[in-house]
């Protein structure tokens, strides 16, 4: 089994890249083509918070990765929000209200149990425990049925993950029956090490290591030739601070934001209605969370290129300070010409 370790995501993810290109396991025919796969492998991240992936060429978009997230802890699965900030989504999977695999959904509510808040509930208790367990996977629902055939477009490619609290730290372990390196990876660092930080902040523990366990790390051929890795940016760049927030603080803080989203993705909204939004949200959060500050402001940005208010957006954007953040939100705002915007 190959490993890929280093410092930050963007490391590890360039080792990965150049390892499945170059020196793949398996060249087959998948559902979306001729597909090159390593089987399994495991990706380590030393520091988590630096989730960031610089060197996808073209960019990715960090603003739809925490809308994501955002989506995930308020236990959604409807389709609106997070198709706005993506809309090639549903061509992926799916074209109905709401999506099958939602994690959130899957985590907080369609197992009967909100397993989010009772593994807080439990690492606040007993933080020794092996027994803390994040269930998506549903045989029921997301097995293929006899002859093959997907029961949906949008199947669950993280199955579980792992928690485990040692020294002061709590260490995440994540597991993935299906992994596209270029389309799905760099979001799955983001969902998922975003629930790691948050947990660790609830349970007042620092943050360890962010293992990522691919059964299928692949790229399709087609794929190959659209994107490449460009590492030409620094792992040394600043993070922001800490989190600092309660379980209870952040329910209610991703509720509100979360209809704050809504209304923009449904709305016909001004410029100057948009600027407060955003403003209004990162400055309520800034004194007290600078991580959610730069969270609303990266949103903003790209939400702003959306109504095609381009100089907003870039503001917006280079007042989020964390760097890394910062540069994969200007990268992306760049190759999106929003420099061309109002």
């Amino acid at each position: 089994m190959r490993c890929f370790a280093n410092t930050t995501a963007d490391l590890v993810w360039q080792e990965a890249v150049a390892e499945l290109i170059d020196r793949p396991d398996y060249i087959h025919n998948g559902r979306n083509g001729k597909t090159k796969e390593i089987l399994p492998c495991v990706l380590r991240i030393e520091n988590p918070r630096k989730r960031w992936i610089l060197s996808r060429h073209p960019p990715y978009n960090p603003a739809f990765g925490l809308v994501e997230f955002i989506w995930l802890m308020t236990g959604n699965n409807e389709s609106r929000v997070l198709n706005y900030w993506n809309p090639a989504l549903p061509k992926f999977a799916g074209d109905g209200a709401t999506y099958h695999g939602a994690y959130g959904f899957r985590l907080r509510q369609k197992l009967g149990l909100d397993q989010i808040k009772r593994a807080y509930e439990v690492l606040s208790s007993a933080p020794e425990t092996r027994q803390t367990v994040l269930q998506i996977w549903k045989p029921d629902i997301d097995m293929p049925a006899a002859d093959g055939k997907p029961v949906s477009p949008d199947v669950p490619c993280n199955i579980t993950s792992l928690l485990k609290v040692r020294d002061g730290r709590l260490h995440w372990s994540q597991i993935m029956r299906s992994n596209d390196i270029m389309r799905g990876l760099p979001y799955n660092f983001i969902q998922f090490t975003m629930l790691q930080e948050f947990m660790a902040s609830w349970l007042g523990y620092n943050l360890g290591e962010y293992v990522h366990f691919s059964d299928s790390l692949h790229i399709y051929e087609q794929d190959a030739e659209k994107f490449c890795s460009i590492p030409k940016y620094g792992s040394d760049t600043k993070d922001t601070q800490e989190l600092v927030l309660s379980y209870e603080e952040t329910q209610e803080l991703f509720l509100s934001i979360y209809k704050e989203l809504a209304a923009v993705a449904e709305g016909d909204i001004k410029v100057s209605v948009l600027r407060e939004t955003f403003d209004r949200e990162s400055r309520k959060n800034r004194s007290r969370c600078e991580p959610i500050k730069d969270m609303m402001v990266v949103i903003g940005s790209d939400a702003a290129r959306r109504y095609g208010f381009g100089t907003l957006g870039l503001d917006l954007a280079q007042s989020c300070a964390d760097t890394s953040l910062r540069t994969a939100s200007l990268a992306w705002l760049d190759y999106m010409g929003a420099r061309n915007g109002n």
